[in-house]
């Protein structure tokens, strides 16, 4: 049973920046349209792109419904499935991973694209250097000089994986 205080999902969410979202998505189309009339490029690009704003949108409602508990404890396991992918790029065979423009960093999905770890490990990285630094934070209530370049410490190490394996 509902309390008065309480509200549903729906009626959490901000349809304002839901309405920017859907406008920016309407201009994208018509840009991505009218760059195609040239002549230079083909096929139509705008399927792709409004198929990749639909998966967004529902993967952004999706992760709405999250609470912040359980993003914090999913955080270090989406590092992990993400820096896997990463390091995967190093053995993937080309069929699956051709280099591009001198450099293996995308895989290349039948009938979906490419894709490109690093950008997922951009959000993962975010979630994981959050979680640090408030776990750290609530172990250290009284911040010294000495706490903080521990939390700099830690969050470099968490870091460092990422940072060494998108270099190679």
């Amino acid at each position: 049973m509902e309390t008065p205080n309480s509200k549903t999902f729906i009626d959490k969410l901000d349809y304002g920046i839901l309405f920017i979202l859907f406008l920016l998505a309407i201009i994208s189309f018509m840009f991505i349209f009218s760059g195609q009339q040239s002549g230079q490029y083909n096929g139509n690009f705008v399927p792709k792109q409004i198929f990749w704003y639909t998966l967004s949108t529902i993967l952004m409602l999706a992760i709405a419904r999250l609470d912040f508990e359980q993003l914090k404890r999913m955080s270090w396991y989406f590092y992990g499935f993400v820096l896997f992918f990463i390091v995967m790029l190093i053995f993937a065979p080309e069929s699956i991973a051709k280099p591009i423009n001198g450099s293996k960093a995308w895989y290349q999905l039948p009938f979906l694209g490419s894709f490109q770890p690093s950008e997922f490990m951009k959000i993962a990285l975010i979630l994981v250097l959050s979680n640090i630094v408030e776990s750290h934070n609530y172990q250290y209530i009284q911040r010294t000089i000495r706490s903080d370049l521990y939390l700099i410490y830690k969050m470099g190490i968490a870091s460092l994986a990422p940072i060494i394996f998108v270099a190679i």
